[in-house]
């Protein structure tokens, strides 16, 4: 937690400043603190902007502000404001003005995952170390930007000790006009949720960073750094996926621009990825909901990239027409009309079965897939309808059941990524046995909740 003291003021009445203000940022809150004269209270439960000096981080603006708290006494009201962002550096005074050129963020686990190094260690051979900074790597170009990664390292003295730190750094460069606040927030999201649901990498930042010309140094060319800060940027704890074998960059590299292009734009993705990762960011999920959102996931995927239904089209259509001609009464033709709608939609269990080769992969070798499909389904049922619990799965199958799927929905996307089959083969024989080996061990142990992280 880091606590400042300063001031602030209004972008509408920049005269008027509120000293002696309090700025928390903690790993769940932005928040300031203050005391305000009775006689001239501003009793506003939202603002939008807030700027402020503070020792410690200079200027400040504060963006989607909300009143967190209020309470009187001894002539004065004192007043709490939760912001969503944080931006240290500069003073900003309108949305539409939140523009920027360029975006660094610092991910720690990008450096392990990419594995190229800007300092080469020859104290054993030479005693020396050697500082060669890698060139920038492109790794996607759209209509408005370019992604790339870059390299560095950063040296900190303490008494006799030299830390040093290296880095890559995940870049957006702005291409034409500038990108809003929002639009650079949506892209470096995106590109998190890659990192977690196909490289299996804790996504977690250091720090974002942005630039854009006009804010610069008094008497210098020097572009001023503009920290990002949110309330959950300062997060440092992500669960990641027990099901999943790591993708190294090495493993995308070759055909990393058309991955990255399809990730971004195939907007039919969408969906069953965020329904597998909330998983790793909700910890508190429940285990029915988790194997729900499995079932989701998997379920929209096969609706949006697998083309099957029970008639064809056109045969379809005729018979729904018949059947609609054949009804004289308006409410019951609406009513029946509509619960024909999805009628050539396949059912779950379809689905499921369109899929089973991929279950085949994933399941262990002694596994009745067709059986095991069957117990997905009614257990599925069974939480959506509470009909019959006959043939579903323990709460400890239910969990196992739910990585199986999870699994599968991976291997789905990944094709759908265009990664190399070699790679996905690869990560089909170790995922299962990986996940089998898991089953025994907490099967064996009689675990009741298996160990997750």
């Amino acid at each position: 937690m880091t606590v400042e003291q300063g001031y602030i003021f209004w972008p509408d009445n920049p005269d008027k400043i509120q000293d002696s203000v309090r700025l928390e940022i903690s790993d769940s809150k932005i928040e300031l603190e203050y005391f305000e004269e009775s006689s001239d209270i501003r009793d506003f439960d939202k603002v939008s902007l807030i700027l402020g000096v503070f020792n410690g981080l200079g200027k400040v603006t504060l963006l989607d502000c909300t009143m967190s708290g209020t309470s009187w006494g001894g002539g004065a009201n004192v007043k709490k404001y939760r912001a969503d962002i944080l931006l240290t550096g500069v003073h900003i005074s309108s949305w539409h003005s939140l523009n920027f050129s360029k975006c660094v963020v610092n991910i720690p686990s990008l450096y392990s995952w990419v594995g190229i190094k800007a300092i080469k260690n020859r104290l054993w051979t030479e005693k020396r170390l050697y500082s060669e900074i890698p060139d920038e790597i492109k790794l996607a170009t759209f209509e408005k930007y370019q992604l790339l990664f870059s390299f560095g390292y950063h040296t900190k003295v303490a008494k006799n000790e030299i830390h040093i730190n290296q880095y890559t750094n995940f870049k957006i460069v702005v291409t034409e006009y500038d990108l809003h606040l929002n639009e650079l927030i949506d892209i470096i999201t995106h590109f998190k949720k890659f990192l977690l649901l196909v490289a299996n990498e804790n996504p977690i930042s250091e720090s974002i960073t942005l630039f854009n010309n006009k804010y610069k140094y008094d008497n210098d060319q020097q572009l001023v750094p503009i920290e990002l800060i949110t309330r959950s940027s300062k997060q440092n704890r992500i669960q990641l996926s027990i099901s999943a074998t790591e993708t190294e960059y090495k493993d995308l590299e070759d055909n990393f621009e058309e991955t990255l292009s399809i990730w971004y734009n195939d907007s039919n993705l969408f969906s069953s990825v965020d329904l597998i990762i909330e998983k790793f960011i909700n910890p508190k999920l429940s285990r029915e909901n988790d194997f729900l959102n499995s079932c989701f996931a998997i379920e929209t995927f096969h609706r949006r990239f697998k083309k099957i239904s029970v008639y064809e089209k056109s045969e379809f259509k005729k018979i729904k027409k018949d059947i609609i001609d054949s009804i004289e009464d308006e409410e019951i033709k609406e009513f029946i009309n509509e619960k024909l709608s999805y009628a050539n939609e396949p059912t779950f269990r379809a689905r499921l079965f369109d899929l089973q080769n991929d279950f085949k992969n994933i399941l262990p070798a002694s596994t009745d897939v067709e059986g095991y499909l069957i117990k997905i389904v009614k257990t599925r049922n069974y939480l959506v309808h509470r009909g019959s619990d006959k043939n579903t799965f323990t709460d400890f199958d239910m969990f196992y059941a739910a990585r199986y799927i999870e699994s599968v929905v991976r291997l789905c996307i990944l094709k759908e990524l265009k990664v190399s089959e070699n790679h996905i083969l690869k990560i089909v024989r170790c995922n299962q046995d990986h996940l089998k080996g898991m089953y025994d061990l907490n099967k064996k142990l009689k675990t009741s909740m298996p160990n997750i992280l």
